[in-house]
């Protein structure tokens, strides 16, 4: 009897950790995690195109990407964030965006597998904020939720995604090797003036905003703007 229920929980892996996926609907925003190399993104792209949302959050966007999302998305705001580094920050970095921007309800872009370490981490930053999110999967070709094993990669994937789950849990949870400081990250700000095309903000960025800055927000020239920390204020 227990070898079937290992069994059966290690066959259905996949879909367990795919489960807080939800069909994409109208929001304020799309956020699309970071370590991306562009599947989450052209996810994220689709929902924008689609309508569902005319902002756009990018967190440690790769040149490419950023590139295209400035370049092609035209009526969309696009915001940066390079200071969030794990799942965990991402939720605390996106509730302040959130609510010093007024959004209240975001689509999350991310893998499949990852998706329920997001879940718990958003759930245990954003309980009792008021502030909405709904998950949607960016699975890769090689994704199968129920033949995951099949792929070595995918497979590793899989059992990291485990790991880090049960590390989050015991950390975040229970305080297991903390230092008990776990509120939202304070932002840092980056003042940028509207004159300037967004794709020379991302060229030129001073090194110490590359790797440290909160609320770099990019626009499409066709609709100019300007910056103050993560606030956009059109211009007159």
């Amino acid at each position: 009897m227990l070898a079937a229920l290992v069994w059966t929980l290690w066959l259905s892996l996949g879909a367990i950790l795919e489960w807080p996926a939800s069909e994409p609907v109208a929001a304020d925003a799309v956020i699309v995690l970071g370590e991306d190399p562009g599947h989450r993104y052209l996810r994220g792209k689709e929902l924008l195109l689609a309508g569902y949302a005319d902002t756009l959050m990018l967190i440690l966007p790769l040149p490419h990407v950023l590139g295209d999302a400035t370049g092609n998305l035209k009526g969309v705001a696009v915001h940066v964030d390079r200071s969030a580094d794990s799942t965990w920050t991402e939720a605390r970095v996106m509730r302040r965006w959130m609510e010093a921007n007024g959004i209240r309800h975001v689509l999350v872009v991310s893998d499949p597998q990852h998706l329920l370490r997001v879940s718990y981490s958003w759930w245990s930053v954003f309980r009792s904020s008021g502030l909405r999110y709904t998950f949607v999967a960016a699975p890769t070709p090689e994704w199968s939720a129920w033949n995951w094993w099949h792929n070595k990669a995918t497979a590793i994937g899989v059992g990291m995604e485990v790991l880090k789950l049960g590390y989050y849990v015991g950390r975040y949870r229970f305080g297991w090797g903390s230092d008990g400081h776990h509120g939202l990250c304070r932002p840092q700000s980056l003042v940028m003036p509207a004159s300037s095309p967004a794709h020379h903000f991302a060229a030129t960025m001073p090194a110490e905003y590359d790797a440290n800055s909160w609320g770099l927000v990019l626009r499409s020239a066709r609709y100019p703007s300007r910056v103050i920390g993560a606030d956009l204020v059109e211009s007159a």
